[in-house]
């Protein structure tokens, strides 16, 4: 499966296309403030409940599956939320559950180029 192949709620699979054809009410946005509000996020690191509970079932002798719990990096949904980015979040089931990472890097492109031209305007001014 190709990293823009998604799997609807229902259970079909559909392809992601970042086509134009495929797309309506196209609105291109130079605002940088999602990217910077992006950037204020913190990477977190954690373990996985059901990594856990299988190893702890394993070890008491419920279960013959063996897991070796893993540390996990990412962001939180909740915290994309509480920072006001709530696009890049899939409320599936009317709770947060994932994120949409495939997206994050757009957000920050006119933070960037908003950086950019306020580091050539520097270099301008004092040479």
């Amino acid at each position: 499966m190709s990293a823009n192949t998604v799997i609807s709620s229902g259970g079909v699979f559909f392809v992601a296309s970042s086509a134009r054809r495929y797309k309506t009410d196209i609105k291109y946005t130079n605002d940088p403030e999602l990217g910077y509000s992006l950037m204020q996020m913190k990477p977190t690191t954690w373990l996985d409940k059901q990594e856990l509970a299988t190893e702890k079932a394993f070890w008491n002798g419920e279960s013959d599956e063996y897991t070796v719990p893993r540390r996990y990096v990412g962001l939180i949904a909740e915290n994309l939320l509480q920072a006001g980015l709530d696009e890049y979040v899939d409320p599936q089931t009317g709770q947060v559950k994932s994120i949409y990472y495939d997206r994050l890097a757009v957000a920050l492109l006119p933070a960037l180029a908003d950086m950019n031209r306020r580091l050539v305007e520097q270099e301008l001014k004092h040479g």
